[in-house]
């Protein structure tokens, strides 16, 4: 022991961390991972493969009946040079920003109608909400039957008669 009055054992420990801590760390890491897993999964086959494949696709002339030939960037450059291409794009841009800027206004102004006070906004608002209300209203009423203690379908009554 050296001269000051903590014992090196107690010095030692204080630097290392304990084993059991690491394991409980790596041991959360791995939860973590299997929490993930799942969702990894359906991004790397619905989204990650198939763009994937898109690619590989497009690098490819793809006859439909034959087997498919390696092109390159053919299928690009035909695509740069093509004037239909040019003026779809454009055409898609253009919808895009109308339809877009058309429904962000009419949600606004709807939006605007809601908060308002009046017999009018009201009226406005029970009619829009109503579907939203009777879908819920009438599931839970489903559910009230189905559930009865006497008469529902899930009650002891029947299941010891029938």
């Amino acid at each position: 022991m050296s001269d000051s009055t903590i014992p090196d054992d107690a010095v030692t420990a204080a630097v290392r961390p304990e084993p059991t801590r690491r394991r409980r760390r790596r041991s959360s890491q791995w939860t973590g991972l299997l929490y993930v897993l799942p969702a990894l999964a359906l991004v790397t086959v619905f989204f990650l493969v198939p763009l994937g494949m898109t690619v590989w696709m497009s690098l490819h002339k793809w006859p439909l009946m034959g087997v498919p030939r390696f092109i390159g960037l053919d299928n690009y450059e035909k695509l740069i040079f093509d004037k239909s291409f040019w003026s779809s794009l454009w055409f898609t841009i253009e919808y895009t920003v109308v339809v877009t800027v058309a429904l962000l206004g009419v949600a606004l102004a709807l939006a605007f109608i809601v908060q308002g006070q009046g017999r009018a906004v009201s009226a406005y608002r029970t009619i829009y909400f109503l579907p939203v209300v009777t879908g819920f209203a009438s599931a839970a009423l489903l559910w009230v039957w189905l559930s009865n203690v006497d008469t529902g379908l899930f009650s002891r009554s029947r299941r010891i008669s029938g």
